[in-house]
């Protein structure tokens, strides 16, 4: 089964409608979004609709728990706590409900799926380093996971050894002999200005292939 997994489209209508587009072409099986469907971009209630037509498959985000109740908003700063409120006020009361509902981690297909952690998924402390890399994959014993709440996409690796590796987003195949945590990147947010495109990736659970994708959008548009 070929997954496309997405996560932090962060309200932006612009780079949902085109990662969509690319979607279209690529012979999905089944899409997955990691979380943070709202953010700073207006366009949340649109792409709320929009993808939930298309999936069922949606984890908790950070700023979405914020918007759904589920979050205090007093530890945000002020222009977030501005786009939370926002945010809020702009969404019907079916469609907050409906977040606070989503899990903080799904399983399909041998894998675990989740925003930013395995250790507390409610934490919301992403995997920055080889140290918070070693404590998550101490809290699974899943082979492979994907996680969202990174800009960048790329991977840690253990090895049997028991070393930790940093991976840059290359595509290819996932060793048996090795387990990943998998950062996927963020749809709503360009990891530069060089290079404006909502990231995402595609995962093959009968070939183990990983295959990171840049889809350029209209960052003037959003």
């Amino acid at each position: 089964m070929r997954y496309a997994i997405f996560s932090d489209i962060y309200g932006n209508r612009q780079a949902w409608e085109a990662l969509l587009a690319d979607l279209d072409r690529q012979e999905i099986d089944m899409p997955i979004c990691l979380g943070d469907v709202g953010g700073y971009g207006a366009g949340t209630p649109e792409i709320l609709r929009s993808l939930r037509a298309r999936t069922g498959n949606i984890v908790l985000g950070y700023f979405d728990a914020a918007v759904a109740g589920k979050i205090d908003v007093s530890i945000f700063d002020e222009a977030t706590r501005q786009a939370i409120e926002w945010t809020r006020a702009h969404l019907d009361r079916e469609s907050l409900d409906y977040l606070a509902g989503r899990p903080l981690a799904l399983e399909t297909g041998g894998v675990l799926l989740a925003h930013s952690e395995c250790v507390q998924p409610n934490w919301y402390r992403g995997v920055p380093d080889e140290e918070a890399a070693r404590a998550n994959f101490a809290a699974t014993e899943h082979q492979v996971t994907f996680l969202g709440h990174a800009i960048e996409p790329g991977m840690f690796l253990l090895r049997t050894d028991g070393r930790i590796e940093e991976m840059p987003a290359e595509d290819g195949m996932l060793s048996e002999d090795c387990r990943y945590l998998v950062r996927v990147g963020a749809a709503g947010e360009p990891a530069s200005a060089e290079d404006i495109s909502a990231s995402y990736l595609i995962y093959d659970n009968r070939t183990q292939e990983v295959f990171f994708r840049r889809v350029p959008f209209n960052a003037h548009a959003y």
